[in-house]
């Protein structure tokens, strides 16, 4: 049985889980600037975190723990606890909920975990870029509707964006795929194939099929070229029959459970 590892985090008792392989490693919400928005990425677990999962084996009997790291790596490599979200996530959604609170000076504000100062006038400049926040940091009228939604900035821009250029549909199709974990996946019997796809999502039979989307048949971007193969793809599920779906979706080497919840 594997287990999410937040859950173990979490510190629930399950019944029936006699042995934990710990692999050292987990995911974490980090802040990434090629995308400018968080997103889970794989770190080093913690000393602590390390011994919870080992405090999961056995924990109604006998267990026992596998890591798949060496004592000197515990000791010596792995942080004593993990750091806070709030110092190492993008704090957007903050700034504006301050904002929307009226608290003016950010800087000086009273966190349980200060995140550091830098962090918070780089998402006070991004906000300002996205026009959420005007030249005196206050709120202007798109930032206080970008405060309704549970999204990072860019997406809520993005959603707010479509609606006026009506493109709304379009727009929370691609806002949807990427507020869920990735839609590849990486098969076992096509995993190189999968990484070349993962790392660019280039290739000329998939990008003919988004020339009207294009400027002069060429995407401006391999993010921009990667969001239209999702779209694409996601309009040929739709008009498939659940039998050929799968299809569909391993050809490219897509979830097809993220498509399912993504196609409502």
């Amino acid at each position: 049985m594997r287990l999410q590892y937040f859950i173990i985090w979490d510190a629930l008792t399950i019944d029936g889980i006699f042995y934990v392989i710990d692999t050292g490693y987990g995911k974490m919400k980090v802040y990434n600037p090629r995308m400018g928005m968080d997103a889970l990425q794989v770190f080093p677990v913690s000393r602590a975190a390390a011994d919870q999962r080992a405090g999961r084996a056995g924990r109604t009997g006998p267990g026992t723990c596998y890591r798949l790291y060496t004592e000197s790596a515990y000791l010596n490599e792995m942080l004593h606890s993990l750091v806070p979200e709030i110092q190492r996530i993008n704090l957007g959604n903050v700034v504006l909920l301050l904002k929307f609170l009226k608290i003016e000076n950010l800087l000086d504000f009273d966190f349980m975990d200060p995140p550091p100062q830098e962090n918070i006038l780089n998402s006070m400049y991004q906000l300002w870029v996205l026009g959420a926040l005007n030249n005196v940091g206050g709120l202007t009228d798109l930032g206080w509707k970008m405060v309704e939604f549970p999204l990072d900035p860019p997406l809520a821009k993005m959603l707010l964006m479509g609606a006026k250029l009506h493109y709304l549909d379009e727009v929370l199709t691609i806002v949807s795929m990427l507020s869920v974990p990735t839609v590849f996946f990486r098969p076992k019997d096509r995993e190189e194939e999968s990484d070349l796809l993962g790392k660019s999502s280039l290739s000329l039979n998939r990008i003919k099929p988004f020339s009207m989307f294009t400027n002069n048949g060429k995407a401006t971007s391999i993010e921009e070229t990667g969001a239209m193969i999702i779209f694409y793809r996601l309009k040929l599920y739709r008009s498939k029959s659940p039998l050929k779906n799968g299809g569909i979706c391993y050809e490219d080497n897509l979830s097809l459970p993220y498509f399912r919840f993504s196609a409502g």
